[in-house]
């Protein structure tokens, strides 16, 4: 099927062996790619089990690389083969027209707001598919331009609705959630309420096919300037509204068709409570095939497996309890950070390039979406992928605890509040979603900062990660030398992680007071970190550990952090396909706790992970940086 006009008008410089797929070729509503059933009716407690049975494990089979899903679109049921670089390519293509929006003679985009995507020129998004099987670029339309955008009024809320653990939720309301999800996928194709239209919302903010609203020519000042959600500040207040809005719209069809006129106003999307032991395994609601929750493209071996938040994809030969307390260090490393911009990531302003730099709670969430996604799927279906993540529904129960991360961490730190980053540019920054009545609205970051002001709250659960502990596995003395180190003081940069590189960096001082250290952070700045976009690529970072085993756990305070990045791939990055990022981490307290503050210089490792075979570093340095900046 050709693509619309409009997306023939955006392809520009495609070549002849660029496979341009229409998002209208297939649309799934429900799917029996393997086979599982789950009896959910547990008389005890009326909740959920929290784990597989051993008949539902042996029910899954592994897919072959032709898959087969019965499917109904529209209502009409049959089955369908899709070739592999094919399968659930850039499902939506809503057409239109939209308003005429601009920034008019904006010659500067410096300390302004990210004024949202420019609708009128959304193009195909990119990935590319696995070099073994198709060394070809893969461009998908996940554009829904359609209709004038208004800007969105917060309703008056008579009670708040309670988004609960998924691990806990009533057997009433999976059927109401399934019902909605069941009834949104056999939507008309052009009705933005479909399910795989909401889902293509993802894509198009973070796989290259919005650009910046009066940045999207490139004949105007400033040029063509991507729209991204990702390894940016961008990434939660996003989140936070693409989950409302969806929240709102499943609230819609909890009844069916028959019941879409009146909002459920007790509707609330569950969250994924992978942060304490009785929610780390997959929620056993998304797992029945018979509801609407499940999905095909799931990693099967990880179905009833605690996650691993350390790698994503583990092969560690680790006990059942370490698992959960490098899980739980983990945690608290990322919500304890020495400045809120090491949390949120990097600045972006309007008329930017996206700047790349990710924050601790956008790493960690990096490390879920692998640990779901197929490995089997060229480019690791469905959560492996932004481009398809959403099209799982396990996607919001992930970002609905990320969302609640992020309302703990203001609890945490009274003095942030709800008013970090504190940068006016960043509050006014904006975003274009599809509203409970299908109109096209427009959003600000500053009117998502309080969940009070979007009528819901988060049950009450326990953060165990809170009273988690990290110990030296080699402490000494602060008045003790340290010993002799192999690491060279002169390595030459760029460096290339195809083994564990060790190097000596400098300090730019030592022995701070403690006011000194409350005002201003000592970090870790990793510059130039050039890393491909098309697979799921990660490394540690180690600070004084010169033990040449690899595996230094997480509990341990040599552990000072990673990268890693899930396949996002923009237009940005062609036609190299590359990334270039920056990663910072607070040292402060580490130093303190290996005895290290009173030395001249520290030695770093970098191990490489999945992934990190050809990725570069530019530089490796020490700064020294106010907290009240960010």
């Amino acid at each position: 099927m050709a693509s619309s006009p409009l997306l023939q008008n955006q392809l520009v410089a495609v070549t002849s062996a660029t496979n341009i797929i229409n998002p209208n070729v297939h649309a799934l509503s429900s799917s029996s790619c393997y086979s599982l059933s789950i009896f959910v009716n547990n008389k005890d407690n009326n909740k959920l089990p929290s784990k597989l049975s051993a008949y539902g494990k042996q029910h899954y089979r592994r897919r072959n690389n032709n898959i087969s899903c019965k499917s109904t679109a529209n209502g009409s049921a049959g089955d369908h083969k899709f070739d592999r670089r094919n399968v659930l390519l850039g499902l939506g293509g809503l057409y239109g027209i939209a308003g005429n929006l601009s920034l008019a003679n904006n010659q500067s985009a410096i300390a302004v707001p990210v004024p949202g995507p420019d609708i009128n020129r959304c193009g195909p998004a990119t990935t590319l598919p696995n070099p073994d099987n198709d060394p070809r670029t893969v461009m998908y339309d996940c554009c829904l331009n359609v209709g004038t955008p208004v800007d969105y009024k917060i309703p008056t809320w008579s009670k708040k609705r309670m988004r609960s653990a998924a691990q806990w939720v009533s057997d009433d309301f999976l059927a109401k959630y399934s019902t909605a999800i069941k009834t949104m996928k056999t939507l008309p194709k052009t009705d933005p309420h479909n399910f795989w239209n909401q889902a293509i919302v993802h894509c198009a903010y973070c796989n290259g096919a919005y650009k910046q609203l009066g940045f999207s020519d490139p004949k105007a000042p400033g040029g063509t300037k991507e729209m991204t959600v990702h390894f940016n500040w961008l990434f939660l207040p996003f989140h936070r509204w693409y989950l409302y809005f969806f929240e709102r719209i499943v609230a819609k069809y909890t009844r069916g068709l028959e019941g879409q006129g009146v909002i459920d106003e007790d509707f609330a999307l569950p969250f994924w409570n992978w942060d304490n032991a009785t929610g780390m395994e997959m929620p056993s609601i998304y797992l029945d095939t018979h509801y609407g929750l499940h999905d095909c493209y799931r990693d099967v071996d990880h179905l009833d497996k605690l996650v691993d938040l350390r790698k994503g994809t583990s092969t560690d030969n680790k006990s059942h309890q370490e698992w959960i307390e490098d899980n739980l260090s983990l945690v608290q490393r990322c919500m304890f950070q020495e400045r809120p911009g090491h949390f949120f990531g990097g600045m972006f302003r309007g008329g930017q390039n996206p700047p790349k730099r990710p924050g601790s709670i956008e790493q960690i969430h990096n490390m879920v979406h692998r640990w779901t996604g197929d490995p089997f799927q060229p480019h690791n279906e469905d959560m492996g992928n932004f481009y398809s993540a959403a099209k799982d529904p396990i996607f919001y129960g992930h970002h609905a605890n990320i969302d609640r991360l992020w309302k703990v961490w203001n609890t945490l730190h009274p003095a942030n509040n709800t008013d970090r980053p504190r940068y006016n540019d960043w509050k006014g920054s904006s975003f274009l979603f599809y509203d409970e009545d299908r109109k096209l609205v427009r959003v600000k970051v500053k009117d998502c900062l309080d969940t009070d002001n979007l009528g819901y709250e988060y049950e009450n659960v326990d953060n165990p990660w809170i009273n988690a502990t990290t110990k030296p596995k080699t402490f000494r003395s602060p008045m003790a030398a340290r010993p002799k180190t192999t690491a060279p003081a002169n390595l030459v940069f760029p460096v290339t992680l195809n083994n564990v590189i060790k190097v000596l960096v400098k300090r730019k001082a030592k022995s701070r007071s403690k006011e000194a250290k409350d005002k201003v952070a000592e970090e870790l700045v990793l510059e130039g970190i050039e890393y491909s976009m098309e697979k799921f690529v990660q490394f540690e970072v180690y600070v004084n550990d010169e033990d040449e085993n690899e595996h230094c756990r997480p509990i341990y305070t040599e552990y000072l952090g990673s990268f890693s990045s899930v396949p996002h791939v923009g237009h940005s990055s062609a036609p190299e396909m590359k990334g270039v990022a920056k990663l910072r981490l607070g040292l402060t307290k580490a130093l303190e706790d290996l005895g290290a503050d009173a030395d001249d210089d520290i030695v770093i490792k970098l191990v490489p992970r999945e992934g990190a075979e050809g990725v570069t570093v530019g530089s490796i340095k020490i700064e020294l940086s106010p907290k009240e900046e960010e």
